[in-house]
């Protein structure tokens, strides 16, 4: 359980009560946390800042702009240069970017009142850094992905229990407990032998009706690996399906690469614009980009992967991206 004070959702801790008290609820708790850390810890290291220094830490940076949409990017006489999250107030500009915003420490020691760019007259103490371009966070997307992939685990679990277990025991409810008893040893992997006897299951006490579960818990991994394709997508990261049968052109592929840079650009660019405004406010270099840039430019570059997706050669042609056999 997430400690109190923490900056995990508050559901983290509301909401735990409810679900030790059942199996199914228990897991499908740990499996949400256990995805939603997975795609936070993912999310906060994609950019790199440059240029900033100690005071600002970047991994609270980009925690705060994921989970609250804003940061206020200022200098402290006593400190140096911070980074931390707002309060957004009244008075705001013409273009909805408060006036004054009041910048704070999460942990409630630290407050500071602020004043934003106006005018080249009144260029403001402090630089404004927004998540994206909508000005939101993202926690809200993590959520929902995170969801979605516990949920898709339940159902997975729920089908491959089903293959150990195609059927149900029908029961008189003073054998309910014997019945029980039995489940649990064919689960465990355990040998069952039922002595007929007084006290006992007598035969024909208990009626077998089988369930005709199917197995689908290759296509429910392959939905899920899609869902984690598309929530990786979502925020700008290229994925690539390297086990992938059917031929995929260049075209294709540029389209698609084409799409998550715009995803990504939703995020960098205001980054990139911010960074700008503080190197002119602060007198010093700060830039921001992408972690996984030498990656992307090489699958770029070659259009597809080896032995995967089918890429076009310098003719035009396409090919498995195998060298071919010397004659």
């Amino acid at each position: 359980m997430a400690k109190k004070g923490s900056w995990r959702p508050k559901q983290f801790n509301t909401e735990l009560n409810k679900y030790v008290n059942n199996e199914n609820n228990y897991a499908y708790y740990w499996s949400y946390r256990f995805y939603y850390d997975l795609l936070m810890n993912i999310v906060i290291n994609r950019f790199k800042w440059n240029g900033i220094p100690s005071t600002v830490n970047e991994r609270y940076l980009e925690l705060m702009l994921t989970e609250r949409g804003a940061v206020a990017y200022f200098s402290d006489p006593a400190i140096g240069e911070l980074a931390l999250p707002i309060q957004e107030q009244e008075p705001l500009d013409i273009y909805m970017e408060p006036i004054n915003p009041i910048a704070y420490a999460s942990n409630g020691q630290y407050q500071r009142q602020l004043h934003s760019y106006v005018s080249e007259d009144d260029p403001g103490d402090c630089v404004i850094i927004h998540n994206n371009r909508l000005h939101s966070p993202s926690i809200y997307y993590i959520n929902r992905y995170a969801m979605m992939l516990a949920e898709a685990d339940q159902v997975t679990k729920v089908n491959l229990n089903a293959q150990r277990n195609p059927f149900i025991l029908a029961v008189d409810e003073s054998q309910k407990i014997s019945a029980d008893i039995i489940v649990n040893k064919i689960n465990r992997g355990e040998r069952v032998i039922v002595l007929a006897t007084n006290g006992g299951i007598e035969p024909g006490d208990i009626q077998v009706l089988t369930t005709a579960a199917e197995y689908h818990v290759s296509d429910l991994y392959a939905y899920k690996k899609n869902l984690w394709n598309e929530a990786l997508n979502t925020f700008g990261i290229t994925t690539l399906a390297s086990d992938k049968r059917e031929r995929t052109i260049t075209g294709e592929m540029e389209a698609n690469n084409q799409s998550i840079l715009s995803q990504r650009n939703i995020y960098l660019v205001e980054r990139q614009i911010s960074a700008e405004a503080i190197s002119k406010m602060f007198g010093h270099e700060v830039t921001v980009e992408y972690r996984g840039d030498d990656i992307d430019n090489m699958l770029l570059s070659m259009g597809g992967v080896p032995n995967g997706p089918v890429y076009n050669d310098a003719g035009g042609n396409a090919g498995t991206g195998v060298e071919p056999a010397a004659e």
